[in-house]
């Protein structure tokens, strides 16, 4: 054999087939062996360098993001901090505006007290000059019993709760003084259809259960009446009994319409 040559025995199987012999050069094996020797520590060390060239990068990268997301942190925290002023801002103006809404209350109270007082002493004083109307009228001295200034407003803007006011007068020539239950009498059809009557004050459908009046000429008589959702009022009457045997001493309806645009007008000119 060849001093030049090397032979490697290669058994491919232990149970199959014979050996085989490969002859390569010895310079050929030598620098294979060393290849080997010298590559692999090689490429171990060119791997853990680009592996750690790669993990510096991530490293690194990873360290961006942390400063990014402090930053977005700190940012989130100062919008907080800044929504919890609002909120507090928000809150003391709710405080403000509450505290303002009580006095207006109180207010609006004060006002609406003022407001029927002034319509007390317009009331009392138009009563004194319907009294001395009568005085001064001789027509008028021997009338009887009747009604005047027949008025019906709705109470606090309701279309179902009103307010209602007339003024009984007979003659100043009359000398016995009237002594007598007053009530009114609602007529109205329900949601059915159906011809109603109510009677106010409350339980006024018994004749002595009405207002008591008593006076020599004249007496204003005021309430307030409430209706049923779906009512349709067409007439209001007034009536009054007297307190001895309760006879009838009047009996004047007046239609719904009428009373309803007579305290509008006058509530325009009023205005």
């Amino acid at each position: 054999m060849d001093s030049r040559f090397a032979s490697l025995i290669l058994v491919l199987h232990p149970n199959r087939g014979r050996p085989k012999t490969l002859f390569v050069r010895r310079w050929v094996l030598w620098l294979g062996i060393l290849v080997v020797i010298v590559g692999l520590p090689a490429a171990f060390w060119a791997v853990f360098e680009l592996g750690q060239a790669r993990g510096e990068r991530q490293v690194a990268s990873l360290e961006r993001q942390l400063t990014e997301l402090r930053g977005q942190r700190q940012d989130l925290r100062e919008e907080r901090e800044g929504l919890t002023e609002r909120v507090a801002e928000l809150q003391e103006r709710i405080g403000n505006l509450e505290s303002l809404k009580t006095v207006r209350s109180g207010e609006r109270r004060k006002l609406h007290q003022l407001t029927d007082d002034l319509q007390h002493r317009i009331g009392n004083l138009q009563e004194e000059l319907a009294f001395y109307r009568n005085i001064l009228d001789p027509e008028k001295a021997e009338r009887e019993l009747s009604v005047e200034d027949f008025q019906v407003v709705a109470a606090d803007g309701s279309d179902r709760e009103f307010r209602y006011a007339y003024k009984l007068v007979q003659g100043v020539a009359k000398t016995e003084p009237v002594k007598a239950f007053a009530r009114v009498a609602v007529t109205y059809f329900n949601g059915n259809g159906q011809r109603q009557i109510r009677y106010f004050p409350d339980g006024a459908r018994v004749r002595k259960e009405g207002r008591e009046v008593k006076f020599r000429y004249f007496q204003t008589v005021r309430g307030r009446i409430r209706l049923p959702v779906d009512a349709r009022p067409v007439r209001m009457k007034v009536q009054v009994y007297a307190q001895e045997g309760l006879g009838e001493l009047l009996d004047q309806a007046r239609d719904w319409e009428n009373l309803a645009e007579g305290s509008a007008e006058e509530a325009d000119d009023a205005a």
